[in-house]
């Protein structure tokens, strides 16, 4: 019995390290539990040990194979030739996104690298085996990653391939984003195009390709990168971007594990002109997109074509860290610092405002932006049609920037200088080129001649 045992746990512990699942509805008897009965038969023993080196429910593979006593050595057989076959589809069933390796595939056991791609490829950090298992008893496919997947339209395929007029093998899971862009990144203008590029969660954005077609892919085949837009149509199609890609668009698949990095990629936004065409522009598609990553190869005389969208990449919120005081006179005047993310002094502006304007201004409002102002010292309190609340862009000559990371602004006078006890408002910084804009900071008007907030 010890012998057996040894010699047990030296097949067992292959499959053991792949995850394999054995318990004792698989095996028919626990014998982990038992710790080795020596009661069991050396025939049963025998039989559990084979069924254990091959890892797998052989009794829900074929209702021929037995592990009883009464059973014997044929029926163990007969459901050993036929599981071979029904193991293969029952691990990788059509769609699954679960791959065997060849060499192995009668035994059930998994290729590591493949199973490594599929985990990355529906964005898990190592396959789940109680969901394999799962896969064992229901037959069912292996479960669909929570967000849908993104698609292209047939005229965003490589026009060379179009023009070729050859018939086109799409490959859904030829390629895999093995480190994700990071989701907030600086949009660049053209002036900026030597600025640091996108970054990812480690490192540099990076694509892998499926273990399953190293052998048709050539070591060093490019992988392309175009800008795609975030949202997507009713298709779940996604289109061409009006932003642009800065610095190098390609990069070449490298390694055993065929990795593809792109350590120099910048976005680089197009102006809202206002013209026509740029009407039709989506909000968030000024803010957002994404990168759809393509390969082309040919095998024989197919063309075969794979890709693979990012998820979405907003351009980085400005943000204002801290003000050097969080209070002041509703005469205006007082010096407030805004420590804040990195901003552009040409394009960039503080904007106050404040939802009780609407009451001191009451029925004067005639519904226009512009058409009832307070002024203050060229400080205008103006009226917002569409949210009612009052706000004042604060003129340049009282705005400092500092190293890109300070600004110094003077608080103009608070539009109702009158007032007896605080009234809070908000500050924010404002992109008036893109329409970026930070989370607002906020700050309290104190009444005239007193100096703390109560």
């Amino acid at each position: 019995i010890a012998r057996q045992r040894s010699q047990m746990s030296a097949q067992i512990s292959p499959h053991m390290a792949m995850g394999s699942p054995m318990n004792a509805d698989n095996f028919g008897a626990n014998l982990g539990a038992s710790s080795y009965n020596q009661q069991l038969s050396t025939q049963r023993m025998d039989l559990n040990m084979h069924n254990m080196k091959f890892g797998y429910d052989f009794n829900a593979a074929s209702p021929h194979a037995s592990f009883s006593n009464h059973g014997n050595n044929t029926a163990f057989a007969t459901g050993q030739r036929e599981s071979s076959t029904s193991l293969e589809s029952r691990l990788a069933p059509p769609g699954s996104g679960v791959f065997l390796d060849n060499s192995t595939a009668g035994m059930g056991q998994l290729n590591s690298d493949v199973m490594a791609f599929n985990a990355g490829n529906v964005g898990h950090k190592g396959q789940n085996m109680r969901q394999l298992e799962a896969l064992l008893e229901k037959d069912t496919p292996a479960p669909e990653p929570k967000s849908s997947k993104v698609l292209i339209p047939q005229s965003m395929l490589p026009p060379e391939l179009i023009e070729q007029g050859a018939e086109i093998n799409i490959v859904d899971d030829l390629l895999a984003i093995t480190n994700t862009p990071s989701q907030f990144g600086r949009f660049r203008y053209k002036s900026e195009q030597r600025e640091r590029p996108l970054s990812a969660e480690k490192g540099f954005p990076e694509v892998t390709l499926n273990p399953a077609y190293s052998h048709l892919v050539a070591v060093g085949a490019m992988v392309t990168v175009r800008i795609v837009t975030k949202t997507t149509n009713e298709k779940m199609e996604v289109l061409p971007h009006y932003h642009e890609l800065g610095g190098t668009s390609e990069a070449p698949l490298l390694g055993p594990q065929r990795k593809a990095v792109f350590d120099n990629l910048t976005v680089l936004m197009s102006k809202h002109t206002g013209n026509k065409s740029d009407t039709k522009r989506n909000k968030d598609d000024q803010r957002a997109c994404r990168l759809l990553f393509e390969l082309q190869f040919t095998s024989g005389d197919k063309t075969l074509y794979g890709y693979v969208v990012s998820f979405p990449i907003f351009n980085a919120k400005l943000m204002i860290n801290k003000l050097s005081t969080g209070f002041g006179s509703c005469n205006g005047q007082n010096e407030v610092i805004l420590l804040c993310s990195k901003v552009r002094k040409a394009t960039t502006t503080v904007v106050v405002s404040d939802a009780a304007m609407l009451e001191v201004l009451g029925d004067k409002i005639s519904g226009k932006v512009g058409a009832n102002t307070v002024r203050h010292d060229e400080a205008k309190w103006t009226v917002d049609s569409n949210t009612g609340f009052g706000f004042c862009v604060l003129p340049l000559r009282i705005i400092q920037f500092h190293h890109q990371y300070a600004i110094v602004i003077e608080m103009p006078q608070y539009h109702n200088p009158n007032i007896l006890e605080g009234h809070p408002i908000n500050i924010q910084i404002i992109d008036f080129e893109d329409g970026t804009e930070s989370a607002p900071a906020r700050y309290t008007y104190i009444p005239s001649g007193k100096n703390e907030l109560i």
